[in-house]
């Protein structure tokens, strides 16, 4: 199975729309929260499905707020990560995940792309923000790759030439960011 997995969109569309289009291979995208909405729109703008979960930006504050994917490599955790503190560490995300069966976790929030196997031997991986990357940091996506025997994960960054510039939000946008940001 192959996948394309983004994250933190922060209703900033072009850039992932223009990933989705030019990954019109996978099986399935996954969008790992901030902003649950976006997720909605890229469906309609690119007319593929959209696996998606909810992040702190979208009010997200109940440990129901995951999925579990079922792939030929194991079932896959997903979830924003906020809910499991990622921004101090794997370690609660891994145990959420192992108690659940999983063998990996795709999660965002922190903003920066990871690829690493915890102790457990729990594959995590965090694609980065396509939508609002940290300050010196390009938009950032990862597709993975699922046989039987592995997982594969690569993260890319987009070019400039696919990245939008920033835009200015509507006033009420940005006051519903700021009420929701980094909480977690």
């Amino acid at each position: 199975m192959k996948i394309l997995v983004i994250s933190d969109t922060h209703g900033e569309l072009k850039t992932a729309e223009n990933v989705m289009l030019r990954h019109d291979d996978v099986d399935l995208t996954v969008h790992l929260g901030d902003f649950y909405k976006d997720a909605k729109k890229l469906e309609e703008l690119t007319k593929k499905k959209i696996l998606a979960v909810k992040g702190n930006g979208d009010g997200a504050y109940d440990d129901g707020e995951f999925a579990v994917l079922e792939t030929e490599f194991g079932k896959i955790y997903i979830s924003h990560g906020h809910l499991e503190n990622v921004k101090s560490g794997f370690l609660r995300i891994s145990y959420k995940a192992s108690e659940k069966g999983c063998k990996a976790v795709l999660c965002g929030h922190t903003h920066k792309p990871v690829d690493i196997e915890t102790e457990g031997s729990i594959r995590i991986i965090n694609p980065g923000s396509i939508g609002s990357p940290l300050p010196g940091r390009k938009p950032s996506y990862a597709v993975i790759e699922t046989s039987e025997k592995e997982i594969k994960c690569e993260i890319l960054t987009c070019d400039e030439e696919s990245a939008k510039k920033k835009t200015y939000a509507p006033a009420g946008e940005i006051s519903a960011k700021l009420n929701y940001s980094d909480r977690f």
